[in-house]
């Protein structure tokens, strides 16, 4: 019968994780981009080229989330920038992650339950099995807090890097299995190392679960002594293979010790490693909180978390305390052979060390709980297991009758494991209304930021977000109202600065806005050695063009000047500075400023129209005409192209042609003063001297 049984199970727990993971995510394909998603998607100039992507690939021990890089290519090239592929391709990865986590306690109960009974298990009845399998890796499909991952497209890279790590830990389990037999055991060890290599690919962060074999392989010798002595040479060498893997990977990591993304080392100005150990203690009881009891008020794209800068803080240290009851947990729960809920402990300990370790300016961050919570669901598994323990073991352990084990079990296997049943189906339930309204909240940025301010009222980042997203909505009073917030809980936050300058811009006080502009300029100054970048540039070549905007040309030209050394390459700030040029008188300057434009960037109807306006100003009407017709080619609806059109076309003599063009933009636009002047001049001209 277990035979007959067998054939079916796998088909529907894979029909049934997938459908309930896109129940739990049902209407998530609308939701926008956000957060990271404009620098690694929108703005990553590194997505559209394909061979870059597969040099750095091809750089084995390079870091830069190549694979997931990868992936996020392939939906540029299906569907441009349209978010719904995105979410869909995130979406189907957390399902086939869910599929894994059903196989990965479909392994591991057996060897629990066979070392529990002490006896090889010969004749293993699977329904049991199958339900605590399904029921766990069914609570890891609607959890609320694995949402933060599917919902936000960028961390695809944790999705991807936890599938094929779980690929790669069911590779190690299945090698263990053919120690005997030497072409299965290199085949699963050549998969092991590929799978975990790939999920490096992915994220870096993996790197330490390295560590989650060597804990399996010691969880399991726990109970006997002599295995124990034998092991420790194996954990020798595997620390030395950790090590040298880490070692490889640190010399291709210069970024992990830039003060512009991690803190700690050797920066003056942000906190160290010591208030980070301790900050970090703390936050993995709020991630053990958020695994347990995932509450919507609880839960938040940005969490406000306070850094631990006493000495010794008090809840440090007792959050110290409780992270060592709960790893004597684990080692109590190997010493009693429960092998999924020492695993579980381990895995999500291991699984979070990088950020233990690696100071970053995001202590608590909701998607870095992804891949420990498979350790947090191998702990729900080895619960339910305890809880349907007498109808397990009865249909388990065979060296009792089938009659003798109904008749010791029969009331409790027709009535507990029933109310377990519904209990799970209570959990699972639940999930999906949780999870359902993390998808409601991600439907669009306004209600994202809304909902973050719940959590986390005093923090920059979060009122800065808001700001923008009501920027996004024109509603610009708020937006200011946010952005100014958002300074007051800190000066120093160079994006709510420019942020704010532009909102003024937006809502017509531009006075206001050149004074922000003046602040942040001023910040630059006084705090040289921040890493300026874009905003540094961005700050100069904007608050240049607002004084062109105000026809401030003298202004305007300084700063225009200081945006083009930052980047040179920059076509934008070569057009500005030439229309200041014109209207400053120097006309040599701005015909170079527009020629380099129309040589960078051929596609630039401003250029080729300002270059074509110079060339008729020296009299040159055939070196302007290619560019005037480049003009209608690219912004063939601007009446201003045409008029200056018919403007060559006459002094060329080419009257009918003028006419047509002249016509053509009154067609567009029937007031336009020079368009009708200069036909009406045209036409005059040819009654009183004729072709």
């Amino acid at each position: 019968m277990a035979k007959n049984m067998k054939s079916w199970p796998t088909t529907v727990a894979f029909v049934w994780l997938f459908g309930l993971t896109w129940l739990a995510y049902y209407g998530s394909l609308e939701g926008p981009f956000h957060f990271d998603d404009q620098v690694f998607i929108l703005d990553n100039q590194i997505l559209p080229n394909f061979a870059e992507i597969i040099r750095s690939l091809a750089r084995p021990f390079s870091s830069g989330r190549a694979l997931s890089l990868l992936t996020l290519h392939l939906n540029y090239v299906v569907h441009g920038f349209a978010v719904q592929g995105y979410h869909l391709v995130n979406t189907c990865i957390h399902a086939f992650n869910t599929f894994l986590v059903f196989f990965l306690i479909l392994r591991l109960l057996p060897v629990q339950l066979e070392l529990i009974s002490q006896s090889a298990i010969t004749k293993t009845p699977y329904f049991p099995l199958w339900w605590i399998a399904c029921s766990g890796a069914s609570l890891f499909a609607v959890h609320p807090l694995m949402s933060a991952s599917v919902l936000y497209i960028t961390q695809r890279s944790g999705l991807l890097a936890t599938m094929f790590y779980l690929l790669a830990f069911l590779s190690y389990l299945q090698l263990r299995s053919h120690l005997s037999h030497s072409t299965k055991r290199w085949w699963w060890f050549g998969t092991t190392l590929l799978c975990f290599w790939l999920a490096f690919k992915c994220k870096e962060a993996v790197l330490a679960a390295l560590l989650i074999p060597l804990w399996y392989e010691g969880i399991i010798r726990v109970p006997n002594p002599e295995r124990q002595r034998n092991f420790l040479k194996w954990v020798a060498l595997w620390l030395v293979i950790f090590g040298a893997v880490m070692g490889i990977y640190l010399n291709n990591a210069s970024h992990l010790f830039e003060d512009s993304a991690f803190i700690g080392f050797g920066s003056k100005h942000l906190w160290g490693m010591w208030p980070h150990w301790q900050t970090m203690l703390r936050v993995l009881i709020h991630y053990w909180k958020l695994l347990i009891l995932p509450l919507p008020q609880w839960m938040s794209v940005d969490h406000g978390f306070s850094i631990s800068y006493a000495f010794f803080d008090v809840w440090a240290l007792f959050s110290f305390a409780v992270h060592l009851v709960i790893l004597g947990l684990a080692y109590w729960a190997a010493k009693r052979r429960n092998i999924l809920l020492s695993l579980g402990v381990g895995w999500f300990y291991i699984s979070l060390a990088p950020y233990m370790i690696v100071p970053e300016r995001d202590v608590f961050v909701e998607y870095k709980t992804y891949l420990p919570a498979a350790g947090g669901i191998l702990i729900v598994a080895s619960l339910l297991c305890w809880l349907f323990k007498n109808p397990t073991v009865r249909l388990l352990v065979t060296q009792q009758s089938d009659r003798e084990a109904s008749y010791q079990n029969s009331s409790r296997t027709r009535v507990y494991p029933t109310s377990l049943k519904v209990f799970v189906i209570i959990l699972v339930g639940l999930g999906i209304i949780g999870t359902w309204k993390r998808v409601e909240v991600h439907q669009d940025l306004l209600s994202l930021w809304k909902d973050a301010i719940q959590t986390s009222p005093y923090k920059s980042r979060v009122l800065y977000n808001l700001g923008y997203a009501y920027a996004q909505e024109k509603h610009y009073t708020a937006a200011i109202l946010y952005a100014q917030k958002s300074l007051q809980m800190n000066r120093a936050s160079v994006h709510s600065q420019i942020s704010l300058a532009r909102f003024y811009v937006r809502n017509q006080l531009p006075e206001q806005s050149i004074v922000e502009y003046q602040e942040l300029l001023s910040l630059e100054k006084q705090y040289p050695y921040w890493d300026w970048g874009e905003i540094g540039f961005q700050a100069y070549y904007e608050l240049g063009q607002l004084y062109t905007q105000l026809k401030r040309w003298q202004d305007a030209l300084p700063l225009l000047l200081e945006a083009m050394q930052r980047k040179p390459e920059d076509t934008g700030v070569h057009e500005v500075l030439g229309k200041v040029n014109i209207h400053l008188g120097q006309q040599a300057e701005a015909f170079q400023h527009f020629q380099y434009a129309v040589e960078k960037n051929p596609a630039s109807p401003a250029a080729h129209f300002y270059l074509g306006a110079l060339w008729l100003q020296a009299n040159q009407p055939r070196q302007a005409l290619p560019h005037l017709l480049m003009t209608i080619q690219l912004a063939p609806q601007e009446p201003d192209n045409y008029n200056n059109l018919g403007i060559a076309h006459q002094i060329l003599g080419n009257r009918s042609a003028a006419i047509q063009a002249f016509q053509k933009a009154l067609q567009l636009q029937p007031n336009h003063h020079n368009a009708g002047r200069n036909l009406k001049a045209l036409q005059a001209s040819m009654e009183s001297k004729p072709e």
